[in-house]
């Protein structure tokens, strides 16, 4: 399943740091009761992983408001994993990105293109499409 929220990029477009912070509060809200809600569901429970990302990321200083190739720091972008704790693969990946990783800031460039081959190593799936992708992350 795929959503999209996309009130904080509404609001950081408008230059409502205030309405942007609002809606970046709120999304957070949502994701929690969406895994609370995983997490209390048969068939979903423990069996259910969340990739939170984003599409793109956001200009530093002045130029919070925009983004694109041309905006310095709009390349950047961050993601989180949520799943079940009993995951060997979760569990390898937490393990990896904790004593090798952490918070990248310098050490290494990471890629929006690995996720999808991160995501299928995760489900221990093998991901080889037609054209190419980042290695995974661990």
């Amino acid at each position: 399943m795929y959503i999209s929220y996309g009130e904080t990029d509404e609001w950081a477009h408008e230059g409502n740091y205030s309405a942007y912070l609002d809606a970046a509060h709120q999304v957070d809200q949502w994701v929690a009761d969406l895994w609370q809600w995983v997490q209390s569901t048969p068939g979903y429970k423990d069996n259910t992983y969340l990739l939170i990302t984003t599409d793109h990321g956001r200009g530093f200083g002045e130029a919070w408001t925009d983004h694109g190739a041309d905006v310095k720091g709009a390349s950047s972008i961050w993601f989180g994993l949520m799943g079940p704790e009993n995951n060997s693969n979760l569990s390898k990946i937490a393990a990896a990105m904790q004593s090798k990783m952490g918070e990248q800031t310098a050490s290494q460039q990471l890629y929006q293109k690995q996720l999808a081959t991160t995501m299928a190593k995760l489900l221990g799936l093998q991901f080889a499409p037609a054209h190419p992708v980042g290695n995974a992350i661990y």
